[in-house]
């Protein structure tokens, strides 16, 4: 199964427990009947899955608060556990050192997958003191680089004028047809030969 995932908002989920809940009941569960959510022993990872931890086993739980979330992997916000070890981390940035910006996960259930998984040493995840001591962090706001931005030969400019005022009726597809047609042909012609 692979769908998106997103935080635990009811803050409900212990450390390594998630909540996997399908719109329809076409999940097979363990003893290979159909149902509508996951419960028990699960693997999770997402691509690119380049490390020994990128692939996390959790426990599927069911949450009452959580019912209305469906076709998503819910994560705890309370960390994640990792034989019986609860991280300082969340289960997204163990696999594939995800977030929440729309990735997906997979999930696996399959007995066979289960049996003989042993979890990564969580080490394998930590980012060594010497990349973070190199790495230069600037918190500058969206508005603050358009400011910096010069428009070239106004470009910049149709596109926000584009963005913000869609034209009424007019669906994403077509926003982005009008969008290429009205800028994109002005910037494309110099780069054409004539």
């Amino acid at each position: 199964m692979l769908i998106s995932d997103c935080l635990d908002p009811c803050g409900v989920l212990e450390p390594g427990e998630v909540h996997i809940k399908s719109s329809y009941h076409n999940l097979q569960n363990q003893e290979g009947n159909m149902t509508d959510i996951i419960l028990g022993d699960v693997l999770l990872t997402r691509h690119p899955c380049k490390v020994p931890t990128d692939v996390q086993k959790a426990t599927a739980v069911f949450k009452k608060e959580l019912i209305l979330y469906t076709d998503v992997i819910v994560i705890s916000v309370k960390g994640h556990k990792v034989q019986d070890e609860i991280l300082g981390r969340h289960l997204a940035s163990m696999t594939g050192g995800g977030d929440y910006d729309g990735d997906k996960m997979q999930a696996f259930w399959d007995p066979e997958l289960l049996k003989d998984f042993k979890p990564a040493d969580p080490i394998s995840a930590t980012e060594p003191a010497r990349v973070q001591a190199a790495l230069v962090t600037e918190n500058v706001t969206v508005p603050t680089v358009l400011e910096t931005m010069k428009p070239q030969d106004g470009y910049l400019n149709q596109i926000l004028v584009l963005q913000k005022a869609p034209p009424p009726g007019i669906g994403q597809c077509l926003l982005g047809r009008q969008l290429l047609e009205n800028v994109g042909t002005f910037h494309l012609s110099k780069w054409l030969p004539p």
